[in-house]
């Protein structure tokens, strides 16, 4: 019924950490790209954050996810970290996901998902928690 087939697009949901705790929008969580975020994606992918509610959270600057259509700063070794947190964190704001207090969750979105991630040989980042 209107969904798309899973080599034209992959949802991958997480509502937990790296420890299996919850995500909760009072800590700091931080995603590490060692390859700069080149997630093999043939059209582009997005990490969108919803509450609680399961709708877009409110937060203070109006953004709801990041991608690599967004203007992310690379790390000076050209590395990608971003961090999702209620608190802006240290470092740009750019790379920052702002979450609601309390339980929320994510979505990663791959867009004419490569080969690579298709069969596994491609891994994604844990989501860590840092604080």
């Amino acid at each position: 019924m209107g969904a798309l087939a899973g080599d034209e697009a992959i949802y991958a949901t997480t509502d937990y950490d790296d420890e299996g705790a919850m995500l909760d929008g009072d800590r700091l969580y931080r995603l590490h790209f060692e390859d700069v975020g080149r997630i093999p994606a043939g059209a582009f992918w997005s990490i969108s954050l919803y509450g609680a509610d399961r709708y877009f959270a409110a937060n203070p600057i109006g953004r709801h996810a990041l991608g690599n259509r967004s203007r992310l700063e690379r790390n000076p070794d050209g590395s990608l970290t971003l961090h999702v947190s209620r608190q802006r964190p240290p470092g740009p704001e750019e790379n920052w996901l702002p979450t609601p207090s309390g339980v929320f969750y994510l979505i990663l979105r791959i867009y004419h998902p490569q080969p690579a991630f298709l069969s596994g040989q491609y891994r994604l980042p844990k989501l860590e928690r840092v604080a």
